[in-house]
């Protein structure tokens, strides 16, 4: 399988073959994008995505898993934060796990979601432009002045390492 290129950041999400990896695999990757950044996780996301875990290896249906993922928007309901990295990082976590817990499309975004939370802990004084579309350098490109950049583009190398061995192992059909 051809390799993609770490170092171009997100572009790997869109060229990595998913349809490859069954729906249990994905998931479960996408929980562990999650577990990266356990320590940005309030209680009840962090319930929501072991139920995920659960969810996938068939030991809880579906309506538990919904339950956990509302029952942790009840009690730390969404909020984009403030208007540097570590104001956000804790929003950009939640969405990684509202992601993990939804349906396969939207698995890829758990990861995307992960990588940009554990990018905007590591350099919490940093601005993030106030706007969503500088969170994925697609205003500031890969600006070195945007450290955070480089330690998201670092998480997706670990992530993409992560997904290419799971596909190394899975099983055909």
């Amino acid at each position: 399988m051809e390799q993609p290129d770490r170092s171009t950041g997100p572009e790997w999400l869109f060229s990595f073959p998913w349809e490859r990896l069954g729906d249990i695999a994905f998931r479960l990757l996408a929980c562990a994008a999650c577990r990266r950044i356990w320590h940005l996780l309030p209680q009840g996301y962090r319930a929501a995505v072991e139920m995920a875990e659960q969810y996938a290896e068939g030991c809880a249906s579906e309506d538990e898993l919904v339950s956990a993922l509302e029952a942790a928007r009840a009690e730390c309901p969404f909020d984009p934060g403030g208007r540097t990295n570590g104001e956000r990082a804790p929003s950009f976590a939640r969405a990684a796990v509202v992601a993990a817990c939804g349906v396969r499309e939207d698995l890829r975004y758990a990861l995307e979601a992960a990588a940009v939370a554990a990018a905007f802990a590591a350099h919490p004084g940093e601005l993030e432009y106030g706007n969503n579309s500088a969170a994925y350098g697609v205003h500031h490109g890969n600006d070195p002045n945007n450290r955070w950049l480089a330690e998201r583009d670092r998480e997706y190398g670990f992530l993409l390492g992560l997904a290419q061995s799971v596909l190394g192992r899975a099983r055909p059909g």
